[in-house]
């Protein structure tokens, strides 16, 4: 495992890939915030998170390449021939996978945190909310990485991973608009009769067991999760306060993160490959 893990890293390090992905992070958070105007907002808290639909992409594209070239030259078949186990063949991706795709984040968070404090704000969110939205982060990159490098080591095509994977992305986002509406929908309502605030049932209340359900795919999306945080994260720096718990959002990644990976490396150590 050790050697793989070594030879992995020594890939990473000279990954054309991965290298560009860090570099467009880190244009994509100057450009963020060289188009921030709203002043008025306090902090860079809402940017912490603006990026979630790219980096999804990026992760996609660097895990599909990184992985998938091991195929394409027959180095996973070379490995397996000198003995090394499948399951520490996949595990050595997975991690490699993970790290490079944290650094690819750190580096856009990095010049959020940097830059965008002196151009705009100061974070305003105190340090332990601060400190559970980056473990919400990193958790939910590193369950995109599960995915994706799932996704790669069973197809065993760069191509055809490539497509699957950010067509995964894609129809993550068509589920979050079908189901966001009913996972944040609320039992009353608020109506103005006559000048005064009254509040009434929501008819547009789906129920609570289907309210649950939307909203357990919702947190154990890697996109729903981000974009939940996004909402949080914005509605506790306007507001102080915010209906989506946080402080729980790590465990759903948690349980996608370890379920993905034992079926991949089960199905990983079954397959036949050419």
């Amino acid at each position: 495992m050790y050697n793989l893990l070594v030879a992995n890293f020594s890939r990473l390090k000279k990954n054309i890939f991965f290298w560009g992905m860090i570099v467009i992070s880190i244009i994509i958070g100057l450009l963020l915030i060289l188009n921030n105007t709203t002043w008025v907002t306090p902090g860079v808290d809402t940017l912490l998170t603006s990026n979630i639909i790219y980096v999804g992409f990026f992760i996609s594209i660097f895990v599909s390449f990184f992985v998938g070239i091991e195929y394409a030259d027959g180095t996973i078949r070379n490995k397996i021939i000198a003995g090394h186990k499948r399951s520490q063949i996949y595990l050595s991706n997975l991690i490699v996978s993970i790290v490079g795709a944290i650094i690819i984040e750190l580096a856009y968070l990095f010049t959020i945190l940097s830059v965008g404090s002196i151009a705009l704000k100061p974070p305003t969110l105190d340090f332990s909310t601060l400190i559970m939205v980056f473990v919400d982060i990193f958790m939910f990159i590193i369950a995109y990485s599960a995915i994706f490098n799932f996704v790669t080591l069973v197809c065993s095509d760069i191509t055809v991973s490539t497509v699957i994977n950010i067509i995964l992305i894609i129809v993550m986002f068509v589920i979050i608009l079908i189901i966001e509406t009913p996972a944040d929908a609320e039992k009353t309502t608020t109506i103005y009769n006559d000048g005064e605030e009254i509040e009434v049932l929501n008819p547009n209340y789906p129920g609570d067991n289907i309210k649950n359900i939307c909203r357990t795919i919702l947190y154990s999306l890697p996109l729903g999760q981000s974009m939940e945080i996004q909402s949080a994260i914005s509605e506790l720096s306007l507001k102080g306060e915010s209906n989506v718990n946080i402080n729980v959002m790590y465990l759903y990644s948690l349980v996608v993160i370890v379920t993905v990976s034992l079926i991949g490396i089960y199905i990983f150590e079954r397959k036949d490959l050419k």
